[in-house]
């Protein structure tokens, strides 16, 4: 299964729960990391083995 097409699913599952909205989402911790300090979250979910650096790295 691609990560596009797990990315999906899991924000098809999201947006169906009242009161959370999906505001982004990126393809590698890179890209990740720039997307999260130009715009406010209140959580980010992040794959472990991300490519580039992966989510334990982007989120230290």
């Amino acid at each position: 299964m691609t990560t596009k097409l797990v990315r999906a699913g899991i924000r098809r599952i999201l947006e169906d729960i009242k009161g959370i909205k999906v505001v982004g989402e990126a393809s590698c911790g890179e890209d990740a990391v720039k997307w999260c300090r130009t715009n406010a979250v209140d959580v980010v979910l992040m794959d472990m083995s991300m490519p580039g650096i992966g989510g334990l790295e982007a989120d230290a």
